[in-house]
């Protein structure tokens, strides 16, 4: 038997209306919403929550369900015109549902969800973001820095081997190009000799005693020129600076001088801050601190030293995974981790490649006075946390687990924080989020619930209005 024909012509805006308002229609975009959400959970649970929004929940997929979801609710309701009394409660659903629609793309497009890192005492103004950077800068002094080249990426949609044109910019000393990407590495770092006299100096220790052996890095990092390493009771230094060291009890400094490559000058402090003994140490020999039977063998000392990567690929994230970038600089390749950088120098410069979180200026300054640990008894995990903050108006706040601050349309929560290797707290760490759609998904959600209370609830005020009706048209 022939199918019923459409009483509108093919075309006309009610044949539209018609075709996406069909049953047909309703399910499938609900069974495509349920399938791709299926898959998102999957993903999420083989992978990460980042890696299932970039592929499955921001995908072109999802969008182009959800708007069809959207013009099949706006058409359904057309349909129905002109509306009657019985039609309420199904039009405050769908209009409910199309408001957590739209106050969805605006969060999409405008929200801000990230993390602000302050050290104690410090001040930071920058989230980190969901989403990378790539940056290029050079330098003539090693001080201040020119940004070459800056970019957004996507290497997770975008591969540099699956693409038709990788990432490329030219330079006047030669050409940078993105050769490869891995989304989850396993990394080793190490400590190497640099040729560059600008990069700083490293040494390398051995600690044993009756109670610990244990191999320690000292560094500095670019343009700093003293590190402070806490290692239990002691304190260990290194520096370029003697007025830039503080007496203090059970430390042992390191001053070092990268013309003398050979040897380093250092000084033991005792348990009463006092010079206990002093002298030169050359790799391989041993310094008797006096500490608990603690002794310190200088194993290697590098002058002039960078940090080298090694990294492996792996399918899923295991532990302390990171994705890293493959970057081919006039014949060299490197690999820079994220939120890492790598170093090629000239003769006259050096080029600085940053592969790093998005960042986002908050527009004002945030300064951390204080920070607030309360501890399990007999135990160090922590219980509870808070950070004393202080605004450029000179206001301060208490940010704690359960306490957040609300300012400029931001809402910062206490969210967790980092420790040195003596367990004390050097870094608060707040979740920050805007959410420009919150009142109109709130408001959807209350339509929808509004809507269904209508329909299962007031079936009886609907059914006695069209009784009504139909008796006084019967004695009419």
């Amino acid at each position: 038997m022939a199918g019923k024909k459409s009483k509108y012509p093919p075309g006309s805006f009610r044949w539209f209306v018609k075709r996406f308002a069909s049953l047909k229609l309703a399910v499938f975009v609900l069974l495509s919403l349920g399938l791709i959400s299926a898959v998102g959970t999957i993903y999420e649970s083989l992978y990460d929550a980042q890696y299932a929004k970039t592929m499955v929940y921001h995908s072109f997929l999802m969008f182009f369900i959800l708007i069809l979801l959207t013009v099949s609710l706006i058409s359904v309701m057309i349909d129905r015109w002109p509306w009657k009394i019985h039609h309420t409660s199904f039009l405050l659903a769908h209009i409910g549902i199309i408001l957590v629609l739209i106050g969805g793309l605006q969060t999409y497009k405008s929200g801000v969800d990230g993390s602000l890192a302050i050290e104690i005492g410090g001040e930071s103004r920058y989230l980190m973001m969901p989403g990378q950077e790539l940056a290029l800068y050079s330098s003539q002094n090693g001080s201040s820095y020119r940004t070459l080249y800056f970019e957004s990426v996507d290497f997770l949609k975008n591969h540099p081997l699956k693409v038709k044109e990788p990432i490329e910019f030219s330079t006047p000393d030669g050409e940078f190009k993105v050769l490869d990407y891995y989304h989850y590495a396993w990394w080793n770092q190490e400590i190497r000799e640099s040729k560059a006299k600008q990069d700083p100096p490293a040494v390398r220790l051995f600690l044993k005693s009756s109670r610990v052996e244990q191999t320690q890095w000292l560094r500095l990092k670019d343009g700093q020129k003293t590190q402070i390493q806490p290692l239990g009771p002691a304190t260990f230094y290194l520096t370029k600076d003697k007025k830039r060291v503080k007496k203090g009890p059970f430390q042992l400094v390191f001053y070092v001088d990268q013309t003398v490559p050979d040897q380093i000058e250092y000084e033991v402090y005792d348990k009463e801050s006092k010079i206990s003994k002093k002298g030169f140490v050359k790799p391989g020999e041993s310094i008797v601190t006096g500490w608990m039977d603690l002794a310190v063998r200088v194993v290697d000392y590098i002058p002039h030293s960078t940090e080298w990567y090694e990294y492996e690929k792996l399918e899923r994230p295991k532990g302390d995974t990171t994705s890293t970038v493959k970057i081919s600089y006039k014949g060299e390749e490197r690999w820079v981790g994220l939120n890492q950088s790598v170093k090629f120098y000239e003769k006259d410069k050096v080029y600085v490649l940053a592969y790093t979180n998005k960042r986002h200026d908050i527009g004002f300054p945030m300064e951390l006075l204080e920070f607030e640990v309360g501890r399990y008894p007999g135990s160090l995990k922590a219980a509870t946390y808070s950070s004393r903050v202080q605004l450029p108006d000179g206001s301060k706040h208490v940010i704690a687990m359960n306490e957040p601050l609300k300012h400029k349309g931001l809402t910062f929560y206490q969210s967790s924080f980092q420790e040195d290797d003596s367990g004390k707290p050097v870094v608060s760490i707040l979740s920050v989020n805007k959410d420009p759609g919150r009142f109109l998904k709130y408001a959807g959600c209350i339509l929808v619930v509004l809507g269904c209370l209508m329909l299962f609830y007031f079936k009886r005020f609907y059914t006695w209005g069209s009784s009504s009706k139909t008796k006084k048209e019967k004695k009419a």
